[in-house]
């Protein structure tokens, strides 16, 4: 039995080292978050985690030591409103970016780490909403996105 489990493992070894020499080492694994997501913001592309129930929206990232550079977190909100966002328990500062279907109406840039409760800020935005998107602190910049800009959405339905 143990020599049988260990055949199968060496070909399961076999098959990955295989795809991978065969893809040059180019290749990305599905996000589990909820497949190949995407965000499309002029010719720059953003991988994305999906956070569409409520348990994924209250967590968000907290907890995480990081975010990928080419990443972000998109919350999807079923109905348009003013959602509130605020940093407890993360370990890196954001910027935390509101978007009615694919405009950006609001930012909040460069938001810190750190805050735990009671001394929450709570970032609300001035219109509504009905996605979410962080990035690491930056983000906005590099992508340039600001007030008004276009964002397309594939596999975030």
């Amino acid at each position: 039995m143990k020599k049988l489990i260990a055949v199968y493992i060496a070909l399961i070894i076999a098959v990955i080292l295989l795809a991978v020499a065969r893809t040059g080492g180019n290749f990305s694994l599905p996000n589990p978050f909820g497949g190949n997501t995407e965000a499309q913001v002029g010719d720059k592309k953003i991988n994305l985690i999906l956070a569409k129930s409520d348990k994924d929206r209250v967590k968000g990232l907290s907890g995480r030591n990081n975010l990928a550079e080419d990443q972000g977190m998109l919350f999807i909100f079923e109905k348009k409103g003013k959602y509130g966002f605020w940093m407890r328990d993360m370990k890196f500062p954001l910027d935390i970016i509101y978007i009615d279907d694919n405009t950006v109406v609001y930012l909040v840039e460069n938001v810190p780490a750190g805050a735990q409760a009671p001394n929450l800020t709570i970032y609300v935005p001035d219109t509504d909403a009905n996605r979410v998107l962080e990035l690491n602190a930056g983000g906005a910049k590099k992508y340039g996105i600001k007030k008004g800009t276009k964002i397309t959405f594939k596999g975030a339905d």
